[in-house]
């Protein structure tokens, strides 16, 4: 993977959007909030920079694409 720069994590989701993966949040030693994208055909990943405010830091949520937005849900944040 080329530009793998992300934490390993657990508890996270991933989502798929116009043949890109894109994952959100899950927990490395503290919990994250960052949106990490990866394209597979390329073996590339970069983390996104988001406009506005970031949800809070969380894992074992769920989420979703709907139209360009992605949607949050749920998890635990301590």
């Amino acid at each position: 993977m080329k530009n793998n720069s992300f934490l390993a994590r657990w508890g996270h989701t991933s989502v798929s959007y116009y043949n890109k993966i894109y994952v959100f949040g899950g927990r490395f030693s503290s919990d994250l909030n960052d949106i990490i994208m990866i394209d597979p055909e390329t073996c590339y990943s970069k983390t996104i920079k988001v406009q506005g405010d970031l949800p809070k830091a969380r894992r074992r949520h769920s989420c979703v694409f709907v139209g360009s937005c992605m949607i949050i849900f749920g998890g635990f944040n301590g």
